[in-house]
């Protein structure tokens, strides 16, 4: 398995094959990108579109990744927490 993650340049694949890739030539290899020009150009063959997290779905991963148990230390954070999340553009990875 080899994974090449978050890809902005096209020009990574490219690079990355002037690389012998004997044992990887029976694997599988996956990429991640938030461009779909770059997947178009590598040539992928298989695509899964993953959607942004709401606010509140973003919310919760982020107070139980915190390990608050307590209800109203949730409550006391929920809007900066909410905040952070809006700025991570909903994505999971960028929690």
């Amino acid at each position: 398995l080899l994974l090449l993650d978050d890809v902005w340049n096209s020009e990574a694949w490219t690079d990355l094959l002037s690389t012998p890739l004997h044992a990887a030539a029976t694997g599988v290899i996956l990429i991640t990108t938030r461009d779909d020009t770059i997947a178009r150009v590598i040539g992928v063959e298989h695509t899964h579109r993953v959607d942004l997290m709401s606010a509140d779905v973003g919310w919760e991963l982020l107070w139980r990744s915190m390990n608050i148990n307590q209800e109203k230390q949730v409550r006391n954070l929920k809007d900066m927490g909410i905040e952070i999340v809006r700025k991570c553009g909903g994505l999971p990875l960028a929690l």
